[in-house]
């Protein structure tokens, strides 16, 4: 019991390592590209294209030492990885926190850190709400919402991409696709998804500070993805019908619906700000846009 417990303890120090980007540690296989990038610092966040050419350019696997995790950088090999359910596994996590070692800040999700056949289950009853038919019946409304947006932005005259279009368009079409309370969402939801994406990387100053701010917009959350809370002709509220169907427990409709938000609206918000800025440097692209 004694080794056990001190091999525990060992295992637990050099997970914080990791989680906190202090490690530095060997491949564990030989002759595997090694780099000591800090893929989560500001500078590679803000501009990562070089440094993704640097790391495709060692090599298909690579190997962080700052974080003890291999890269995967080349399309084939990525296809491999998450098309083998077998090999490789997404219970533990999907960042770098080991959820098996390290208690995770929020419950996990069920669709994607979840391994089959529980992933299978929820799946199907996610599939049964977000399927191409429902997705169609948005096309429209959300047309009409991003044309009376831009027609604002004209009138404005002087306008900022993010605040003005991406952040305001997911919000307000995402929001009520889901059917979460209109009330809050300003305040609550562009913080909750940005503790979201940090979650997946190391315990460092940006983590700490998202953790400090999110209690109250975590609170918000659990109370908008309730089926009292949630409108009677969203999303979140026909995932509460699995419930009746006996497909779902009621907090599993609960953190699938909090999964709809965790991963439509902070990727939804980055894509449209990146299109912007990309359709900004690049006129010919606009051009033939």
């Amino acid at each position: 019991m004694g080794m056990q417990a001190a091999h525990s303890l060992q295992e637990k120090a050099l997970q914080e390592q990791i989680e906190n980007g202090v490690a530095d540690l060997p491949p564990p296989v030989a002759n595997v590209p090694v780099s000591a990038l800090d893929i989560y610092d500001a500078s590679v966040l803000t501009d990562p294209w070089p440094y993704y050419a640097q790391l495709r350019d060692a090599g298909p696997v690579v190997w962080l030492k700052r974080y003890g995790v291999y890269a995967i950088t080349h399309h084939e090999q990525v296809k491999n990885v998450l098309t083998d359910n077998e090999t490789y596994g997404s219970s533990a996590g999907a960042g770098l926190t080991n959820f098996n070692t390290t208690k995770p800040w929020r419950k996990p999700s069920l669709l994607l850190e979840a391994d089959r056949p529980e992933h299978d289950r929820t799946r199907q009853a996610m599939m049964h709400v977000m399927n191409p038919r429902t997705i169609r019946g948005f096309r429209e409304t959300f047309e009409v919402l991003a044309e009376g947006m831009v027609r604002d932005m004209i009138r404005k005259g002087d306008c900022d991409g993010v605040t003005d279009l991406a952040e305001r368009f997911p919000l307000k079409a995402f929001g009520d696709a889901v059917g979460i309370p209109a009330d809050g969402r300003d305040k609550h939801l562009l913080p909750y998804g940005d503790m979201v994406f940090n979650a997946f990387g190391p315990a460092n100053a940006r983590f700490k500070a998202c953790l400090a701010g999110i209690p109250e917009s975590a609170q918000w959350i659990a109370h908008a993805c309730s089926r009292e809370t949630l409108t009677k002709e969203g999303l979140g509220a026909q995932l509460f019908t699995a419930v009746d169907r006996g497909e779902l427990e009621y907090e599993e409709a609960e953190l699938l619906v909090r999964s709809l938000l965790s991963a439509g609206l902070d990727t939804t918000v980055f894509t449209l700000a990146n299109a912007i800025i990309e359709l900004a440097r690049h006129r010919d692209q606009w051009e033939l846009l």
